[in-house]
C-alpha cells in the first residue's frame, strides 16, 4: 500500500513496469494548445538564451510550471560520480525548489530510465520503484519526464511533478516538455563551450604565470651574472686604486646602477666621529640643495639612523615618511626632487660603521630585493 508517493513499511519494491503508466497520456483527455501562452513562452527563452546558461535553466523550469500547471519542475543533467554517474538537478521551480544541486544516483532515478529508452515516460508514484525518492517532501505522485541531447545523446531530462493525486499529466504536457527540451539543450550546449572556454583561459592564465615566472627567473640569472661581471672589474680596480675618492666613486657607480636610478651619495663618519659627512656623490649638479645641505651634517632619519641601528634604511616617499614631517631635511630633498631612499651601512666583521651608501630616487619607490642584494654584494 502506498500513499502519495510514498511505499508502506515492509512493502517490497515495485518492479519497473509497475510505476511505469506512459501509456496513460493517451487515454487522458488532453487540454487544447494555448498558443499564446506558448509563444511568450518561447519569446522569453530566446531572450534569455543573451545571458548565462545557467538562467535559461531556472527560467525553463519555471516556465514548465506556467505551462503545465505543474507542482514542481526542473532540469536534471548526467555528470561523473558513484558507480554509472550521478543526475543534478541544476534548476527547480516549485514546491520542490529547496532541492536546487542536489544528486541521486544514476540507478536511482526515474531520470536514468528515460535516458536508457530515450523518450517521453510517465511515472506513478516513482517512490515504490525508486527508494531514494521515497521520503521527499512533498512527495511525488506523477513525474513526466522528457530527454534532452547533447551530440546525439541523451545526457539530462526536463521534467514535471505532480505532488497530488489531483495533478495528472496529460498528451499537452508532453509535447510541451518535448519542445522545450530543446532549449535545455541548447543552454547545455552553451555551459559546456563556455566552461571550456574558461578552462582554456585557465590553462593559458596558467601558462602565461609560468611563462613569466621562468623569465624572472631567466632576468634574475642574468642580472647576477652582469652583476658578478661589474663586480668582478669593480675589485680590478680597487685593487690598484690609491686614491680614497676615486675608489668610493667607483664604488658608488656601480652601486647606482645597480639600485636602478641615477643619484646616490656615500658618506663617512666625521675624524671626531660624531656626524656623517659626504664624500662621493652621483647626479647632482654643483648647486645642488641636497649636496650643501647634506655635505657637512648627514640626514638623522636616514644615514645617521642606519649608523646608529647599523642596519638598511628605507623611505618609500619623501613626502609622506613620518619621521620627516616637519624637517628641513624633508623640504630640502623635496626642492631638489627626491621622493625615495635608501641607506645601507658597510659594516666590518667587528661591527664598525666605514661608510653609508645611498641612493635615492626621483619618484616614490621601494628598491627590489634582487637591487637591494647586488647593492650588498
Amino acid at each position: 500500500m502506498t500513499t502519495h508517493g510514498r511505499t508502506a513499511p515492509g512493502q517490497p519494491r515495485a518492479s519497473l513496469e509497475e510505476v511505469l503508466v506512459t501509456e496513460a497520456l493517451a487515454g487522458r483527455p488532453a487540454r487544447a494548445p494555448d498558443h499564446a501562452a506558448e509563444a511568450a513562452a518561447l519569446t522569453a527563452l530566446a531572450e534569455a538564451m543573451t545571458g548565462p546558461p545557467q538562467a535559461v535553466l531556472q527560467k525553463l523550469a519555471e516556465l514548465v510550471i506556467d505551462l503545465c500547471g505543474a507542482d514542481s519542475s526542473g532540469i536534471s543533467i548526467l555528470e561523473p560520480g558513484g558507480r554509472d554517474g550521478i543526475f543534478r538537478w541544476h534548476a527547480v521551480a516549485g514546491r520542490h525548489a529547496h532541492h536546487l544541486n542536489s544528486t541521486v544516483p544514476r540507478d536511482a532515478s526515474p531520470c536514468g530510465t528515460v535516458l536508457e529508452r530515450d523518450r517521453v515516460l510517465l511515472f506513478d508514484r516513482p517512490g515504490r520503484r525508486f527508494l531514494d525518492l521515497a521520503d521527499v517532501d512533498p512527495p511525488i505522485v506523477e513525474n513526466l519526464l522528457v530527454p534532452f541531447h547533447a551530440d546525439g545523446k541523451p545526457i539530462g531530462t526536463l521534467w514535471a511533478l505532480g505532488h497530488t493525486p489531483e495533478k495528472a499529466f496529460d498528451a499537452e504536457d508532453a509535447r510541451l516538455l518535448t519542445r522545450l527540451s530543446r532549449f535545455a539543450a541548447a543552454a547545455y550546449r552553451l555551459m559546456s563551450e563556455r566552461g571550456e572556454l574558461e578552462r582554456r583561459a585557465q590553462d593559458r592564465a596558467a601558462e602565461l604565470v609560468r611563462a613569466e615566472a621562468a623569465l624572472r627567473d631567466s632576468e634574475s640569472r642574468l642580472a647576477d651574472l652582469a652583476g658578478t661581471r661589474r663586480l668582478y672589474d669593480l675589485h680590478a680596480k680597487l685593487a690598484v686604486e690609491t686614491d680614497l675618492k676615486a675608489a668610493l666613486d667607483e664604488i658608488l657607480a656601480v652601486a647606482v646602477d645597480f639600485a636602478g636610478t641615477d643619484r646616490g651619495c656615500i658618506q663617512l663618519p666625521s675624524d671626531d666621529g660624531k656626524r656623517m659627512e659626504m664624500v662621493a656623490h652621483r647626479g647632482y649638479g654643483p648647486e645642488s640643495a641636497f649636496t650643501e645641505h647634506f655635505r657637512g651634517n648627514g640626514s638623522k632619519v636616514g644615514c645617521e639612523t642606519s649608523k646608529k641601528e647599523r642596519k638598511r634604511i628605507i623611505i618609500e616617499d619623501v613626502e609622506t615618511f613620518v619621521p620627516l614631517l616637519g624637517t628641513v631635511d624633508r623640504e630640502v630633498c623635496l626642492s631638489d626632487g627626491i621622493r625615495a631612499a635608501q641607506s645601507t651601512p658597510m659594516v666590518t666583521t667587528n661591527g664598525v660603521v666605514v661608510f653609508i651608501l645611498s641612493t635615492q630616487y626621483r619618484r616614490p619607490h621601494r628598491p627590489g630585493e634582487e637591487q637591494l642584494r647586488l647593492i650588498d654584494l
